[in-house]
């Protein structure tokens, strides 16, 4: 900031007006020489104030006693006018202006005085001088205008120019992958048009993973819907699933019993053919295989592949079932034995105790104590002809005889005893 003196704050300056007259006081003028400005009676003119010391200076004129204010000082290219200079005395820009960082050279690479700023009051660097783009690093997702390295500014925004990688491209359109790390400023630079703006044929459509993805041919983008696939025999159309993208009669039809393959075990039901295959059940009639015989029945293998579904079809009854004639027992197991007659399924009620003793080849020699504990078995002898006929086994119980002190054959017999 340049110093100035105001001329009214100047002791002998206070009762100055524009135009001044020359007032000599007596201690301004003392001594001072005949010729001396002290003596002049005429007045300063406008924009000019006395010489000081008067007494020192010779004449008798305004430019021999008065010296030019900055009032009507015009200055040059470089400077600008300060009022607050008006009255200095001088009359040269340095005491009249104030400079103008025009004609300012910046000290430091990278900075420089700006069109802007030429006409600003300022002789330093830090009040003419701004950064320029040189000195700015730009960031990830821009590159550098060198065109612009010596534009006044410190930002991506002034300094640089965006990457694709920036882009927003909008609806309808996607960042082309190809493209993220070129430079570019707009959708057509950067983008690649979606699958979304695409028209498909009729049945066809866009599925919702391929809408947002840019194909290399619009043909890529369309699929056909179920709207296109014709069933085949066996299945018929399902309007549900008309926009899905399939096409095959799985995907886009319902299956009716004449397409339906039947388990092993079951066998189609040619009545049902024209119904939906809604289960194996709806379609298809069960085997005996498949049956499970309930309590007191046995599987019957000579029904394993006649259709049907209940025990009276599939099964034969066991002899747990059987109820037995007098004097008779069902046999031991009987729920694992076939048959509804008293042959097939009962024994004699001495059976059960026959095992519970133990067998010998004969009751003879035995002791007393081991006598009452065994049984022997007995071929039918050929006077028993209903027996023999039958070869049926007869089991004989030995008991002890008191009056011969003997162990021999009971009279008592069981015969058709099973698991002795």
């Amino acid at each position: 900031m340049k110093f100035f003196v105001a001329l009214a704050t100047l002791p002998w300056t206070r009762s100055l007006k524009v135009s001044i007259q020359v007032n000599v006081s007596q201690t301004q003028c003392a001594n001072a020489a005949p010729n001396s400005c002290c003596k002049w009676q005429g007045r300063c003119e406008d924009g000019w104030v006395p010489r000081q010391p008067l007494r020192e200076h010779i004449g008798s004129s305004n430019e021999e006693c008065c010296e030019q204010t900055c009032m009507s000082f015009a200055c040059p290219d470089g400077y600008v006018t300060n009022a607050a200079y008006r009255n200095n005395v001088g009359w040269n820009a340095d005491v009249c202006c104030d400079r103008t960082c025009k004609d300012h050279s910046c000290s430091q690479d990278g900075y420089r005085v700006t069109p802007a700023s030429q006409g600003k009051v300022g002789s330093t660097d830090d009040e003419c001088c701004s950064k320029t783009c040189s000195l700015h690093s730009c960031g990830a997702l821009w590159k550098p205008l060198e065109e612009r390295a010596q534009w006044v500014g410190s930002s991506d925004a002034v300094c640089c120019e965006p990457l694709c990688a920036m882009m927003t491209c909008g609806a309808g359109w996607v960042l082309d992958g190809s493209k993220a790390d070129q430079v570019g400023a707009s959708r057509e630079d950067c983008c690649a048009k979606t699958c979304e703006t695409v028209t498909c044929p009729r049945n066809f459509g866009i599925p919702e993973n391929k809408k947002h993805t840019a194909p290399n041919d619009e043909s890529e983008c369309c699929q056909p819907t179920c709207r296109q696939h014709v069933c085949s025999d066996g299945w018929v159309t399902d309007a549900t699933r008309n926009d899905l993208f399939k096409s095959s009669d799985e995907g886009c039809c319902l299956k009716k019993c004449a397409a339906f393959e039947c388990q092993e075990g079951w066998e189609k039901n040619a009545d049902a053919k024209e119904l939906l295959a809604t289960s194996t059940e709806t379609c298809c009639l069960k085997s005996c295989s498949l049956h499970e015989c309930g309590t007191g029945w046995l599987a019957n293998p000579s029904q394993k592949d006649v259709l049907g579904s209940s025990d009276e079809d599939c099964c034969e009854q066991s002899c747990a079932l059987h109820n037995c004639g007098k004097g008779l027992t069902l046999k031991p197991a009987a729920s694992t034995l076939s048959g509804t007659t008293d042959d097939a399924c009962c024994e004699t009620e001495l059976c059960s105790h026959m095992r519970q003793l133990k067998p010998a080849g004969h009751c003879n020699g035995l002791s007393k104590e081991d006598c009452g504990k065994t049984y022997v078995e007995s071929e039918p002898t050929a006077t028993d002809s209903k027996d023999a006929s039958k070869s049926v086994k007869h089991f004989v119980r030995c008991f002890f005889d008191e009056t011969v002190s003997l162990c021999r054959i009971n009279d008592n017999t069981a015969s058709q005893c099973s698991d002795m």
